[in-house]
């Protein structure tokens, strides 16, 4: 991966066609996305953490269903196929991360060891 300074991020990929865009670009650096930052809140009409930032307060993708689609999503990171991009969860309330912390432990079930390096809370 590029030196941290040198990462491209997608920003605010906080619902469905936005993490479509992310995930189907390419950076400029190596072909591939190499970081997505997402921001969750907690819905009250959903009962679960879904995308979205404040004062947003309902979002039209689930954190469960946006880490199942970041798992399934192939990369090109130094030319690795199936390397992961750097994922970082912004978590918005307490409720947001109680509510989020089981989908988070599954989607890390269902990668390879090396990566679990790449997702920061």
């Amino acid at each position: 991966m590029a030196p941290l300074a040198a990462v491209c991020w997608h920003h605010a990929v906080n619902d469905q066609e936005s993490l479509e865009a992310a995930l189907s670009s390419r950076s400029k650096f190596d072909n591939g996305i190499q970081a997505i930052e997402a921001d969750i809140i907690y819905s009250a009409r959903q009962g679960c953490a879904v995308m979205g930032h404040p004062p947003a307060s309902d979002g039209d993708l689930s954190l469960a269903s946006f880490l199942e689609q970041v798992a399934r999503a192939s990369f090109q990171i130094q030319s690795s196929e199936h390397a992961c991009p750097i994922l970082k969860l912004d978590f918005k309330s307490d409720r947001a991360l109680d509510l989020g912390l089981m989908p988070v432990k599954e989607y890390l079930r269902t990668l390879p060891p090396p990566r679990h390096k790449h997702l920061w809370i």
